[in-house]
Protein backbone atom coordinates (compact mmCIF):
# COMPACT_ATOMS: atom_id res chain seq x y z
CA UNK A 1 0.00 0.00 0.00
CA UNK A 2 0.95 3.54 -0.53
CA UNK A 3 0.48 6.95 2.15
CA UNK A 4 0.80 10.09 1.28
CA UNK A 5 0.46 13.36 3.48
CA UNK A 6 -1.96 13.06 5.92
CA UNK A 7 -2.61 9.75 5.47
CA UNK A 8 -4.05 6.67 7.17
CA UNK A 9 -4.38 3.16 5.19
CA UNK A 10 -4.71 -0.26 6.83
CA UNK A 11 -3.27 -3.95 5.23
CA UNK A 12 -5.01 -6.92 6.07
CA UNK A 13 -3.14 -10.23 5.74
CA UNK A 14 -4.82 -13.64 6.33
CA UNK A 15 -3.19 -17.23 5.38
CA UNK A 16 0.11 -16.16 5.40
CA UNK A 17 3.52 -16.96 7.22
CA UNK A 18 4.70 -13.12 8.11
CA UNK A 19 7.74 -12.12 10.30
CA UNK A 20 8.67 -8.25 8.30
CA UNK A 21 7.43 -5.50 6.88
CA UNK A 22 9.48 -2.60 4.31
CA UNK A 23 8.80 0.96 4.49
CA UNK A 24 9.78 2.22 1.52
CA UNK A 25 10.05 6.80 1.58
CA UNK A 26 9.80 7.69 -1.70
CA UNK A 27 11.10 11.27 -1.34
CA UNK A 28 11.44 13.71 -4.20
CA UNK A 29 11.44 17.59 -5.05
CA UNK A 30 13.77 18.67 -2.09
CA UNK A 31 17.03 21.06 -2.45
CA UNK A 32 21.11 20.19 -1.71
CA UNK A 33 20.21 19.43 1.77
CA UNK A 34 16.69 17.70 2.98
CA UNK A 35 15.75 15.79 5.94
CA UNK A 36 12.32 13.47 7.13
CA UNK A 37 10.70 13.02 9.93
CA UNK A 38 10.01 8.68 10.88
CA UNK A 39 8.94 10.34 13.86
CA UNK A 40 5.76 11.38 12.40
CA UNK A 41 4.75 8.31 10.72
CA UNK A 42 2.92 5.91 12.81
CA UNK A 43 2.46 2.16 12.80
CA UNK A 44 0.19 -0.13 14.35
CA UNK A 45 0.25 -3.74 14.48
CA UNK A 46 -2.88 -6.34 15.32
CA UNK A 47 -3.26 -9.97 15.22
CA UNK A 48 -6.86 -11.22 15.75
CA UNK A 49 -7.44 -14.66 16.30
CA UNK A 50 -9.85 -16.66 18.46
CA UNK A 51 -11.54 -13.76 19.00
CA UNK A 52 -8.90 -11.68 20.65
CA UNK A 53 -6.62 -8.81 19.51
CA UNK A 54 -3.22 -8.97 20.49
CA UNK A 55 -1.44 -5.42 19.91
CA UNK A 56 2.21 -6.53 18.11
CA UNK A 57 3.41 -3.18 18.17
CA UNK A 58 2.00 0.42 17.88
CA UNK A 59 4.36 2.94 17.60
CA UNK A 60 6.50 5.93 15.51
CA UNK A 61 8.55 4.81 12.85
CA UNK A 62 11.69 6.48 14.05
CA UNK A 63 11.75 4.06 17.24
CA UNK A 64 10.45 0.90 15.76
CA UNK A 65 12.88 1.12 13.29
CA UNK A 66 16.16 2.13 15.38
CA UNK A 67 15.11 -0.73 17.49
CA UNK A 68 15.12 -3.21 14.71
CA UNK A 69 18.03 -2.30 13.22
CA UNK A 70 20.29 -1.81 15.60
CA UNK A 71 22.88 -4.29 14.96
CA UNK A 72 22.75 -3.71 11.40
CA UNK A 73 21.30 -3.32 7.89
CA UNK A 74 19.70 -0.15 7.47
CA UNK A 75 21.99 1.38 9.87
CA UNK A 76 20.59 5.03 8.46
CA UNK A 77 17.79 4.37 10.91
CA UNK A 78 20.21 5.88 13.36
CA UNK A 79 20.29 9.47 12.06
CA UNK A 80 17.48 10.14 14.92
CA UNK A 81 14.51 12.46 14.67
CA UNK A 82 15.68 13.61 10.86
CA UNK A 83 17.38 12.52 8.05
CA UNK A 84 19.61 14.37 6.61
CA UNK A 85 19.52 13.54 2.58
CA UNK A 86 22.22 15.65 0.02
CA UNK A 87 20.35 14.16 -3.13
CA UNK A 88 16.75 16.34 -5.04
CA UNK A 89 15.29 12.45 -5.39
CA UNK A 90 16.44 9.74 -2.83
CA UNK A 91 14.56 6.15 -2.06
CA UNK A 92 14.89 5.30 1.45
CA UNK A 93 14.42 1.32 2.69
CA UNK A 94 13.53 0.76 6.19
CA UNK A 95 12.55 -2.80 7.56
CA UNK A 96 10.63 -4.07 10.86
CA UNK A 97 10.67 -7.50 12.32
CA UNK A 98 8.98 -9.19 14.81
CA UNK A 99 11.69 -11.25 15.58
CA UNK A 100 9.89 -14.96 14.79
CA UNK A 101 7.33 -15.85 12.16
CA UNK A 102 3.50 -15.54 12.61
CA UNK A 103 1.55 -18.55 11.30
CA UNK A 104 -1.87 -16.90 9.77
CA UNK A 105 -4.42 -19.58 9.27
CA UNK A 106 -8.35 -20.13 9.64
CA UNK A 107 -9.81 -16.84 10.46
CA UNK A 108 -6.25 -15.74 11.88
CA UNK A 109 -5.88 -11.78 10.72
CA UNK A 110 -3.08 -9.57 10.67
CA UNK A 111 -3.93 -5.89 10.10
CA UNK A 112 -1.20 -3.37 10.10
CA UNK A 113 -2.05 0.17 10.16
CA UNK A 114 0.08 3.04 9.35
CA UNK A 115 -0.39 6.95 9.25
CA UNK A 116 1.66 9.71 7.94
CA UNK A 117 1.29 12.97 9.77
CA UNK A 118 1.77 16.58 7.90
CA UNK A 119 5.83 17.30 7.81
CA UNK A 120 6.90 13.75 7.53
CA UNK A 121 8.21 14.28 4.33
CA UNK A 122 10.74 17.53 6.17
CA UNK A 123 11.84 20.01 2.96
CA UNK A 124 10.42 17.15 0.43
CA UNK A 125 7.66 17.75 -1.69
CA UNK A 126 4.66 17.18 0.33
CA UNK A 127 2.26 16.13 -3.21
CA UNK A 128 5.21 13.92 -4.63
CA UNK A 129 6.53 12.40 -1.62
CA UNK A 130 5.11 9.03 -1.01
CA UNK A 131 5.82 5.47 1.75
CA UNK A 132 4.68 2.16 0.56
CA UNK A 133 4.72 -0.40 2.66
CA UNK A 134 5.11 -4.17 2.36
CA UNK A 135 5.23 -7.34 4.00
CA UNK A 136 7.60 -10.38 3.38
CA UNK A 137 6.64 -13.82 3.67
CA UNK A 138 8.38 -16.22 5.65
CA UNK A 139 9.19 -19.95 5.95
CA UNK A 140 8.62 -21.30 9.87
CA UNK A 141 6.57 -22.49 13.02
CA UNK A 142 5.03 -20.11 15.02
CA UNK A 143 5.95 -21.10 18.95
CA UNK A 144 4.25 -18.01 20.06
CA UNK A 145 2.98 -14.41 19.72
CA UNK A 146 5.71 -11.96 19.23
CA UNK A 147 5.38 -8.25 20.95
CA UNK A 148 7.67 -5.06 20.77
CA UNK A 149 6.41 -2.81 23.62
CA UNK A 150 7.63 0.69 24.85
CA UNK A 151 8.08 2.61 28.19
CA UNK A 152 8.73 6.34 27.46
CA UNK A 153 10.78 8.32 30.34
CA UNK A 154 9.69 11.50 31.63
CA UNK A 155 11.94 14.68 31.34
CA UNK A 156 14.28 14.96 34.07
CA UNK A 157 13.78 11.55 35.49
CA UNK A 158 16.55 10.54 37.27
CA UNK A 159 15.76 6.58 37.95
CA UNK A 160 13.21 4.34 36.95
CA UNK A 161 12.19 1.24 38.48
CA UNK A 162 9.61 -1.03 36.06
CA UNK A 163 8.69 -4.30 35.98
CA UNK A 164 8.85 -5.73 32.47
CA UNK A 165 7.42 -9.36 33.02
CA UNK A 166 7.74 -12.33 31.50
CA UNK A 167 9.10 -13.87 28.35
CA UNK A 168 11.36 -11.23 27.38
CA UNK A 169 13.76 -11.45 24.72
CA UNK A 170 15.46 -8.01 24.17
CA UNK A 171 15.78 -4.89 26.30
CA UNK A 172 16.98 -1.31 24.69
CA UNK A 173 17.60 2.16 26.08
CA UNK A 174 16.59 4.24 23.74
CA UNK A 175 17.38 7.83 22.55
CA UNK A 176 15.75 9.68 19.66
CA UNK A 177 17.41 12.52 19.93
CA UNK A 178 18.98 13.99 16.71
CA UNK A 179 22.65 15.79 18.30
CA UNK A 180 22.77 14.03 21.38
CA UNK A 181 26.42 12.53 21.89
CA UNK A 182 28.86 10.19 23.49
CA UNK A 183 30.05 12.14 25.65
CA UNK A 184 30.23 12.53 29.72
CA UNK A 185 28.84 15.64 29.26
CA UNK A 186 26.20 14.67 26.87
CA UNK A 187 24.99 11.02 28.42
CA UNK A 188 21.24 10.40 29.21
CA UNK A 189 22.27 7.03 30.82
CA UNK A 190 24.31 6.57 33.94
CA UNK A 191 23.69 2.61 34.43
CA UNK A 192 21.32 -0.50 34.45
CA UNK A 193 20.33 -3.17 36.78
CA UNK A 194 18.61 -6.06 35.26
CA UNK A 195 16.75 -8.45 37.66
CA UNK A 196 15.42 -11.93 37.03
CA UNK A 197 14.88 -15.59 37.11
CA UNK A 198 17.72 -16.43 34.90
CA UNK A 199 20.26 -13.16 34.73
CA UNK A 200 20.91 -10.53 36.45
CA UNK A 201 23.07 -7.61 35.06
CA UNK A 202 24.84 -4.59 36.98
CA UNK A 203 26.33 -1.87 34.70
CA UNK A 204 27.90 1.22 34.95
CA UNK A 205 28.56 3.79 32.29
CA UNK A 206 31.52 2.37 31.68
CA UNK A 207 30.00 -1.05 31.34
CA UNK A 208 27.44 -0.24 29.53
CA UNK A 209 30.11 1.50 26.88
CA UNK A 210 32.47 -1.57 26.76
CA UNK A 211 29.40 -4.38 26.77
CA UNK A 212 28.04 -2.63 23.29
CA UNK A 213 31.22 -2.57 21.73
CA UNK A 214 32.08 -6.36 21.92
CA UNK A 215 28.32 -6.45 19.93
CA UNK A 216 30.11 -4.75 17.02
CA UNK A 217 33.28 -5.27 14.37
CA UNK A 218 34.60 -1.66 15.15
CA UNK A 219 34.85 0.82 17.77
CA UNK A 220 33.15 3.20 15.26
CA UNK A 221 30.28 1.29 14.68
CA UNK A 222 29.29 0.71 17.81
CA UNK A 223 29.64 4.22 18.80
CA UNK A 224 27.84 5.34 15.50
CA UNK A 225 24.75 4.28 18.11
CA UNK A 226 25.06 6.90 20.26
CA UNK A 227 23.33 7.10 23.59
CA UNK A 228 21.55 3.93 22.87
CA UNK A 229 22.56 0.15 24.48
CA UNK A 230 20.68 -3.28 23.43
CA UNK A 231 20.87 -6.47 25.50
CA UNK A 232 19.81 -9.68 24.33
CA UNK A 233 19.99 -12.30 27.07
CA UNK A 234 20.83 -16.20 25.82
CA UNK A 235 16.97 -17.10 27.01
CA UNK A 236 13.49 -15.89 27.66
CA UNK A 237 13.63 -13.67 31.30
CA UNK A 238 10.70 -13.67 33.41
CA UNK A 239 9.99 -11.75 36.52
CA UNK A 240 12.50 -9.09 35.03
CA UNK A 241 12.85 -5.76 36.71
CA UNK A 242 14.79 -2.91 34.96
CA UNK A 243 16.30 -0.09 37.85
CA UNK A 244 18.35 3.14 35.65
CA UNK A 245 19.92 5.74 36.29
CA UNK A 246 19.66 8.98 34.34
CA UNK A 247 21.20 12.11 34.37
CA UNK A 248 18.31 13.56 35.08
CA UNK A 249 19.53 17.48 33.22
CA UNK A 250 20.13 15.62 29.90
CA UNK A 251 16.78 13.47 29.89
CA UNK A 252 14.14 15.47 27.23
CA UNK A 253 10.20 14.98 27.23
CA UNK A 254 9.49 12.14 24.67
CA UNK A 255 13.52 11.30 23.33
CA UNK A 256 14.26 8.21 25.70
CA UNK A 257 12.62 4.84 26.33
CA UNK A 258 13.03 1.40 27.33
CA UNK A 259 11.75 -0.95 24.45
CA UNK A 260 11.58 -4.33 25.09
CA UNK A 261 10.73 -7.33 23.04
CA UNK A 262 8.61 -10.19 24.69
CA UNK A 263 6.23 -13.37 23.56
CA UNK A 264 3.18 -14.99 24.25
CA UNK A 265 2.54 -18.65 23.85
CA UNK A 266 -0.88 -19.81 24.15
CA UNK A 267 -2.76 -23.02 23.33
CA UNK A 268 -3.54 -22.36 19.68
CA UNK A 269 0.02 -21.76 19.31
CA UNK A 270 1.23 -24.66 20.90
CA UNK A 271 -1.47 -26.98 19.22
CA UNK A 272 -0.52 -25.65 15.40
CA UNK A 273 3.38 -25.48 16.01
CA UNK A 274 2.55 -29.35 16.88
CA UNK A 275 0.86 -29.95 14.02
CA UNK A 276 3.17 -28.26 11.34
CA UNK A 277 5.96 -29.93 12.51
CA UNK A 278 4.58 -33.16 12.44
CA UNK A 279 3.09 -32.29 8.89
CA UNK A 280 6.97 -30.97 7.63
CA UNK A 281 8.35 -34.60 9.33
CA UNK A 282 5.75 -36.20 7.59
CA UNK A 283 6.81 -34.27 4.19
CA UNK A 284 10.83 -35.65 4.85
CA UNK A 285 9.68 -39.26 5.49
CA UNK A 286 8.02 -39.03 2.24
CA UNK A 287 10.85 -37.39 0.58
CA UNK A 288 13.62 -39.90 2.02
CA UNK A 289 11.40 -42.78 1.29
CA UNK A 290 11.08 -41.70 -2.50
CA UNK A 291 15.18 -41.13 -2.44
CA UNK A 292 15.39 -44.57 -1.27
CA UNK A 293 12.89 -46.41 -3.41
Amino acid sequence: MTLRNNDTQNMKLSRKTVQRFAFILNLVGAGDVATVALDLINVKCILTRSGSEYVLFHENLQLLSMEANFFGGFTHAFKKDSLVISDTARIIPLMLDLGSPVNLSADDELNIEVTTKSGWYGTFDAGQSSVDVEYREAIGIEIAIPFIKTKAIQATNSRVVESLGDNVTSIMLLNVEANRSNSEADKVWESLILISDKWSVSDNRGRLLARRATQFETVGAAASRGENFRYVPNAELDALQITIELRGTNVVATKNYIVYRTFLPTAVTSIRSQRMKNKHQERNVAKLQNQIG
